[in-house]
């Protein structure tokens, strides 16, 4: 049996430059469509002790100041948390302004920061129309050699721009011009300082064989256009065009641990894999096990790949994009069975119509080869495709299955959780062999809330985990 929690005397301690800071809010959460991580604190100036008398023209003063900084591009400014238990964290972020409160009995300054990777929203990469007469061969070999999607997605955003630069179709001097320029120096300083660090920082692949599934020029062409189209529609929130990319690759975006970095992509399959063990004090723990439907989800099957078999002259065939992967590949009697298209950048036909143009050559074994040779490629091209539909489906249902599985704990301040990670929570155990493990989940969001109020001091840090599998349960066929 576990032992109970343990009893101890903390003296958290949080640091501002300048500043002194009376409480803060860190919240971090995936995914970044709910909000890059950010801190709110409230503070006063640094030695000072005197009971402040504020009035409501000061506010209004200090509001006016905060929107006259308002298409200032914000600073950059730090804050240190200290638990008290040894563990500390810097977080990095951007000043994007104040906030003030005056209420009876009490005054509220203080000021937001937040992550570095908020600044992705404002990346637009719409403006990049292509050329009338682009040049895609060569753009399609290099994303041909890349080792992992992100690699992919990096290479062919520098060739938009790229052919976008050489091939201005609005004269200079026009409106058109002017605007797509600022849009593109906008755009390069985000690219280069934050996206690109991201893509090259996520070497570990969603999509098992990626490289092999590029190299095959059957793929090449559907793969390349595929990205791109996502690149140039029109959102106007980059988060948005993440999600897209996030979905067509198996993959998840993780924002840097306190924004010490930008952060990375990592595969899907983290999510129920290779869980990290933590030993927690808990305060209060809510578990959510998942609601009992009348067709719970026991399959996933991917429409839209291509055919396994080329065609046969005379035999009527069925249409390309019929056929169906499923994960488990035997169906289980009982649940629901949920459809999913096949992803975007996979083509729906590997198989030639016609046979390889021969020119003048009529030697027969030179063109059977010829023949043979493009419906090999075109069946390992197949094969390929229905084993990545294959571990769609699995991660889909891994995904869909326990999506709503919850935990959330309430423990003492303790800054070293990171979204991101799969773990397994154990209660201490005065033993040599530490607690038994309560639920692995995967980490979703953190917040840290720490108060020197005397009417309401705390040191507390939540965490919410999805995809919870508690101690006794494994999601069947994951």
């Amino acid at each position: 049996m576990a032992a109970a929690n343990t009893v101890e005397v903390r003296k958290p301690k949080v640091t501002v430059p300048g500043e002194s800071t009376d409480s803060i809010q860190y919240q971090a959460s995936m995914p970044l469509s709910e909000g890059a991580p950010s801190i709110r604190y409230s503070s006063h100036g640094a030695g000072s002790d005197s009971v402040e008398n504020p009035t409501a023209s000061e506010l209004i003063q200090k509001v006016a100041q905060a929107q006259n900084a308002m298409f200032e591009e914000p600073t950059k400014n730090t804050i240190t948390m200290e638990d008290g238990s040894g563990n500390s964290a810097t977080f990095n972020g951007y000043d994007t302004g104040p906030h003030h409160d005056i209420m009876f009995g009490g005054v509220n300054n203080g000021k937001n920061l937040v992550h570095r990777c908020s600044r992705l929203a404002y990346i637009n990469t719409s403006i990049y129309r292509p050329a009338r007469e682009a040049v895609v061969g060569e753009v399609i070999e290099k994303a041909a050699s890349a080792a992992n999607p992100c690699a992919a997605l990096k290479l062919i955003l520098e060739e938009i721009i790229a052919q976008f630069l050489q091939s201005r179709q609005e004269p200079e001097g026009t409106t058109d011009f002017e605007v797509r320029n600022k849009i593109h120096e906008a755009n390069k300083k985000i690219i280069d300082e934050e996206w690109y660090p991201i893509l090259d920082a996520s070497t570990e692949s969603g999509i098992n064989d990626f490289s092999a599934v590029a190299s095959k020029t059957s793929i090449q062409l559907t793969m390349y256009n595929s990205i791109r189209s996502v690149y140039l529609s029109g959102s106007n929130d980059f988060s948005v065009i993440i999600a897209q990319f996030e979905t067509m690759f198996q993959m998840c975006f993780v924002p840097g641990h306190m924004g010490q970095d930008p952060g990375k992509f990592i595969p899907m399959s983290a999510k129920l894999s290779n869980p990290e063990d933590r030993e927690v004090n808990i305060v209060s723990l809510s578990m959510n096990p998942g609601p009992r439907k009348f067709l719970s989800p026991t399959a996933v099957a991917v429409r839209g790949a291509p055919n396994a078999q080329p065609p046969v002259a005379g035999q009527v065939t069925r249409p390309a994009g019929y056929d169906m992967i499923t994960w488990p590949e035997s169906l289980p009697a009982s649940g629901q069975t949920v459809v999913i298209q096949m992803p975007s950048w996979l083509p729906q036909e590997l198989y030639p119509l016609q046979i390889p143009k021969t020119g003048n050559n009529l030697d027969f074994d030179s063109n059977y080869q010829s023949v043979q040779s493009a419906q090999q490629e075109s069946a390992d091209a197949a094969t390929l495709v229905a084993n990545i539909c294959k571990d769609i489906a699995r991660l889909t249902y891994n995904d869909i299955s326990l999506a709503s599985a919850s935990a959330s704990i309430n423990c003492p301040f303790d800054v070293s959780w990171e979204i991101g990670k799969r773990y397994s929570v154990k209660q201490p155990s005065t033993g040599s062999g530490g607690g038994s493990v309560l639920f692995s989940g995967f980490l979703r969001t953190v917040t840290h809330r720490v108060s020197s109020s005397p009417a309401r001091a705390e040191a507390i840090t939540q965490l919410i985990f999805s995809h919870v599998e508690a101690n006794g349960f494994t999601l069947p066929n994951k």
